[in-house]
């Protein structure tokens, strides 16, 4: 993705908006960044998708602000990226995938969901006591 961090921010920002209610950040973390990144370009059918999208994302916002996408704020951004969704569907959507996997990834998500802000392993998660139950029914089916 040839555009720069700051539009892919203010884009990202766009498609995950922050959720004040439940205290959910938006995506215009960088660390998503690279995530997105690579694996936008892991699939070169879809990069190209991805990339023709934000190309007309990008010359509609120069038509609208000289200054460019970042420049605008929140809600003409949205308009924007509404209209191109319109005529370029398919490198948004693939885009937005792409980057809700790395958006549920981040430790602000995660702890904003309540859940420990790391991977489940190698720590792994405590079992209840309960739990034997299944697992005692589990090593049965296995014998």
């Amino acid at each position: 993705m040839a555009h720069d961090d700051d539009f892919m921010l203010a884009l990202f920002e766009v498609l995950i908006p922050a959720d004040t209610v439940r205290g959910m950040p938006n995506a215009a973390l960088p660390a998503i960044l690279p995530i997105v990144r690579e694996r936008v370009g892991q699939i070169p059918e879809m990069g190209q998708l991805v990339e023709t999208s934000l190309d007309c994302l990008h010359e509609k916002a120069l038509a609208s602000a000289p200054a460019g996408f970042t420049t605008l704020d929140l809600a003409k951004r949205t308009a924007l990226v509404k209209a191109v969704e319109q005529e370029q569907p398919f490198g948004l959507q693939a885009l937005t995938f792409s980057l809700f996997a790395a958006y549920y990834q981040q430790p602000e998500v995660l702890t904003a969901l309540g859940l420990p802000a790391r991977a489940p392993f190698p720590e792994g998660f405590e079992l209840e006591g309960d739990d034997e139950v299944w697992f005692e029914k589990a090593r049965a089916r296995a014998r």
